[in-house]
């Protein structure tokens, strides 16, 4: 079954990435985040999403904005859960842990783990959706816990012309209840990663550094997140000259991301590095390049090259002991404009 957790994984993850409304209160607690965090195997990358602010707040307002893709979501989402069973609008939390592959560039996809609170799941019944459209369904015991591991029916690849071009072969997904409405998602070491912090009473060792400084970002924001620089991404920046040489001071980025009763967004960030002068030498080069930008923009136009410069010039860049401050206010205008589709150079 192809679309087995998309949804609980995409509009848990990726709609919480558009959606801290100013107004709304929090649902899940900062300690309850943390008992799940705890969870989680060595990351690089962590992070916290208000799945529910997401799916009851973010929703019914984008459907104003675009009735038919909203629409066309919905019917999705009550498929996958006539299907399977699972809502993904019940999700209360979703914490996530990744590593960094690709050079320091990129998540590691065999990496990530994924624990989502607020549901229950149901094996046989997602068993048969997904023999039902042609995957395959595992089940395993693991330490007196049963993982079930799905493989999605490979897929027929596209614009080839060739009918007798071999199917391309889909990534397996494991998941495990954990109890009281939790269950953990992954690739099936991931999973059993969590497991074992299940059973050994999950301290939160393994990203305590990472945990630390998530308690610093707003306790309330919709999206939460703290991640380690990698050494190799630092090394590399530091040998790409002298203004993007500072960028490899920073060994750790955290903060939130929210959205407003009019979707306009607000992202806060830090970047912490190891002494104040370079914090204040970050401040500079990283104003430098938001000259850089607006200087390449110039005189330009083009709607989607103004709003790009009106999103320049909303960024603030302050630097103060260990850490640069990056706040960006994208206001919904903004957002308006570079979502417009490009409309064709008139003809002369």
């Amino acid at each position: 079954m192809h679309k087995l957790f998309r949804w609980v994984l995409a509009l848990s993850l990726l709609a919480g990435l558009g959606s801290g409304l100013a107004r709304a209160r929090a649902t899940a607690t900062p300690g309850a985040a943390e008992d799940l965090l705890a969870l989680l195997p060595a990351s690089d990358l962590i992070a916290v999403v208000d799945a529910s602010r997401a799916f009851n707040e973010l929703l019914p307002q984008l459907k104003a904005i675009a009735p038919g893709e909203i629409a066309r979501a919905t019917r999705e989402i009550e498929e996958f859960t006539a299907k399977t069973g699972i809502d993904p609008a019940k999700i209360r939390t979703a914490v996530v842990g990744a590593r960094i592959g690709g050079g320091g560039t990129a998540i590691d996809r065999d990496s990530v783990a994924i624990i989502l609170q607020g549901i229950d799941v149901d094996p046989a019944r997602i068993e048969a959706a997904v023999k039902l459209e042609g995957g395959s369904f595992r089940a395993a015991d693991y330490k007196g816990k049963s993982i079930y591991t799905v493989t999605p029916k490979p897929k027929a690849p596209e614009g080839t012309g060739d009918s007798a071009a071999p199917a391309k072969q889909r990534d397996p997904m494991s998941f495990s209840s954990l109890g009281n409405q939790t269950v953990a998602v992954g690739d099936e070491g991931s999973v059993k990663q969590v497991i074992d912090a299940q059973l050994a009473g999950a301290k939160g060792e393994a990203n305590a550094k990472l945990t630390q400084v998530l308690r610093e970002t707003k306790a309330t924001g919709l999206v939460r997140f703290a991640a380690l620089m990698p050494d190799n991404l630092r090394q590399s920046l530091s040998s790409q000259g002298d203004i993007f040489q500072q960028l490899g001071a920073v060994k750790l980025i955290f903060g939130s991301l929210e959205m407003a009763g009019d979707l306009s967004l607000t992202l806060d960030a830090r970047l912490r590095t190891g002494s104040q002068e370079e914090a204040t030498q970050l401040e500079a080069s990283l104003k430098s390049l938001l000259a850089f930008g607006k200087a390449m923009l110039g005189g330009n136009q083009d709607p989607k090259f103004l709003a790009a410069n009106q999103l320049i010039e909303q960024v603030k860049i302050s630097a103060q002991t260990l850490d640069v401050t990056v706040l960006l206010l994208v206001p919904r205008a903004v957002i308006d404009q570079l979502a417009k589709p490009a409309t064709p150079a008139s003809k002369s």
